[in-house]
């Protein structure tokens, strides 16, 4: 599946050149997403003093999320590497113009820098690489000892599909359930915190009250019986200690 021509199409078509705005702030129940959003990362980073000095995003889009970190850690470097073209416009034109901001045009495991990092993160990019096993090998390669990350992906809920007698759409199909992408995690080498609930939202049911009452019970929390249902997105915290 070309993820290339797919959101280069839908940033042009689709969203207008404004991917953010239709993804995070068009409506209520989109700012509920980026508040949960934030919200997790936020209790994720509770009372840690960030430490790093070479951050790598892989799949940033507009740079909704790089301001997070860009905020908490200003003088960093950061390196920005994104398969569309027309996402890394969107995030040259709302990031601040600064020379410790890299943007690469790549597809993630074609990417070969010439140095290691010391924080990843990934918001929502690793469910459309089709090698999981392989991505999370290379996250591996690519930071240093002592390095820490930070991965959000969907929820692969697909029971709901079922219920409602549909099929899965195939731009959604590279889901990984949080035990497997563990696994993945502590088998490449990291040292693993999570999965914690990201974005909350009921299933068939679209009611913007009750993902906002199951949110609070589950944002930025452990998961627990429920969060296997009602969690759309969860996210990882690693570290690569030294052996």
């Amino acid at each position: 599946m070309n993820f290339e021509k797919i959101y280069d199409k839908q940033v042009k078509e689709k969203f207008f050149s404004d991917y953010e705005f239709w993804r995070w702030f068009k409506d209520d129940q989109a700012k509920l997403g980026y508040d949960q959003t934030k919200q997790a990362l936020e209790k994720v980073f509770l009372n840690q003093n960030l430490i790093f000095s070479n951050y790598l995003e892989f799949g940033p889009g507009p740079g909704t999320w790089t301001k997070f970190f860009l905020d908490k850690k200003s003088g960093a470097n950061f390196t920005l590497v994104d398969i569309s073209n027309e996402m890394l416009s969107l995030a040259k034109q709302n990031l601040s113009d600064s020379d410790s901001l890299n943007f690469v045009l790549s597809d993630f495991m074609s990417f070969a820098p010439e140095c290691q990092f010391d924080f990843f993160f990934s918001s929502r990019a690793l469910e459309y690489l089709p090698d999981k096993n392989l991505a999370v090998k290379k996250i591996f390669d690519l930071l240093k000892f002592g390095s820490l990350g930070v991965i959000i992906t969907k929820n692969p809920r697909y029971l709901f599909y079922r219920l409602k007698r549909q099929k899965v759409p195939q731009i959604h199909q590279g889901q990984i359930l949080p035990t497997k992408l563990k696994t993945l995690l502590v088998q490449a080498g990291f040292k693993v915190s999570g999965p914690y609930g990201v974005t909350v939202t009921v299933p068939l049911l679209k009611n913007l009250m009750l993902d906002k009452l199951f949110g609070k019970l589950l944002v930025g929390r452990k998961f627990g019986l429920i969060s296997r249902f009602l969690v759309e997105s969860y996210c990882f915290k690693f570290t690569k200690d030294d052996c």
